[in-house]
């Protein structure tokens, strides 16, 4: 029900197929961007009425089957899928975009009411019954989404608390000192924050009423969302290789076993198609992935540099970002580590440009109110690997004029 089922099938028909193409999908509804849901349907801005990615008749005009199913077996050697109920599909070709599943964690109180996660369409309407009537909300987990949650509630007047053990929201990705300016922009719209602090419990008679973090601090609380990020859906598989996190491995085509494909969040895929694999949980990628896959389900092939016919790869700059309060940032490429942080702008504006360094050069770029910079750092990207931050400057867009 996600953007790289969604593209899938969509290039099928686009490049000529004309078999029989079926979409499973556990929701009963049209694909959807799930994006918009912490971005924009929670707070009640524009954007959220975006979220069908093509209508009903989209696919029915394109013989596109879509069938509401749960997924319980893929059986990669007999190229079978068995779905809850018994039913059964043999596939000449399949492709896995199950996406992921909200990590629940194993806290006393996580099964009280009004305790949420956020993945589904529903799960944002239930969150938002209970915003109506609730004054304080507690985000745990200073994730993306979870960012992007406090940003939405925070819009809707309540009260928020993020509460992260990282000593800063996106460390991890994005360095402690670039995601200091994510507190600033919340806290400036009047975000409570309780970083580097763990959660006890999640306390209430059935449904919850506070948040007990271990230092001892109760927090009170008339909703909560979890946002402690995903685990790739892949329970279903018999024949593939599941990684340690739940994780496929594929190649540049994204091929992970005779006949089966993969994208988007359960995906291992090699950075720039020859690289280290890497997984990244964004739904451009998993467009991109959509359409690499599709290709070469269909048979066709492209044109390399020597004139040969080849496979589709995905081999170019992923590329996501994030919206908080209409300020969007833009990261570009993919650092797991790096030696310096580059930095042009302003962090408690917010308005910069990060360069993230490794062995000498630019692995990764952030940027936040740099649209034009971004959008050319995506292409320069594409065209070399070997970067210099000196080279790239405070205005990486003049080199494409």
């Amino acid at each position: 029900g996600g953007a790289a089922g969604a593209v899938a099938a969509q290039t099928l028909r686009q490049s000529g197929f004309n078999g029989r193409v079926i979409m499973l999908d556990r929701e009963n509804r049209v694909p959807y961007d799930r994006t918009v849901l912490s971005k924009y349907f929670l707070s009640g801005l524009p954007g959220a009425e975006k979220s069908p990615l093509q209508s009903q008749a989209f696919y029915r005009d394109r013989r596109i089957e879509r069938r509401t199913a749960d997924v319980v077996r893929l059986d990669a050697r007999a190229h079978r899928i068995t779905c809850a109920g018994g039913s059964v599909l043999d596939y000449d070709k399949a492709l896995l975009a199950t996406g992921g599943i909200p990590k629940r964690p194993g806290l006393p109180g996580a099964n009280l009411r009004n305790v949420f996660m956020l993945r589904t369409r529903e799960d944002a309407d239930a969150i938002l019954r209970q915003a109506e009537r609730s004054g304080k909300a507690v985000v745990l987990g200073a994730s993306f989404i979870g960012m992007e949650v406090a940003a939405s509630l925070r819009e809707r007047g309540l009260d928020v608390t993020v509460v992260g053990k990282a000593a800063a929201p996106f460390e991890k990705q994005l360095g402690a000192r670039i995601g200091t300016a994510f507190t600033l922009l919340h806290e400036a719209r009047g975000v409570a924050f309780r970083l580097g602090q763990g959660v006890a419990a999640l306390q209430g008679n059935r449904a919850v009423r506070a948040v007990l973090l271990e230092g001892g601090e109760s927090l009170p609380a008339d909703l909560v969302v979890l946002g402690f990020g995903i685990r790739p859906a892949t329970d279903y598989l018999d024949g593939v290789a599941v990684n340690a996190d739940g994780s496929v491995s594929a190649g540049a085509d994204l091929q992970v076993a005779e006949d089966l494909y993969a994208a988007g969040d359960i995906a291992r895929f090699p950075l720039f198609g020859d690289g280290p694999p890497i997984r990244v949980e964004h739904w451009r990628v998993a467009e991109q992935h959509g359409r690499v896959a599709a290709l070469n389900m269909a048979g066709l092939t492209t044109a390399g540099r020597d004139m040969a016919r080849q496979a589709a790869r995905y081999d170019v700059v992923p590329v996501f970002w994030t919206i908080q309060y209409l300020k969007r940032l833009d990261y570009i490429g993919h650092a797991s580590e790096w030696d310096d942080v580059v930095l042009h702008g302003d962090l408690e504006k917010p308005n910069f440009l990060a360069y993230y360094v490794k062995d000498g050069r630019v692995v990764a770029a952030a940027g936040l109110g740099r649209d034009r910079d971004t959008a050319a750092l995506i292409e320069l990207f594409n065209r070399r690997r070997d970067w210099a931050a000196a080279e790239l400057g405070a205005q990486p867009a003049r080199l494409l004029d």
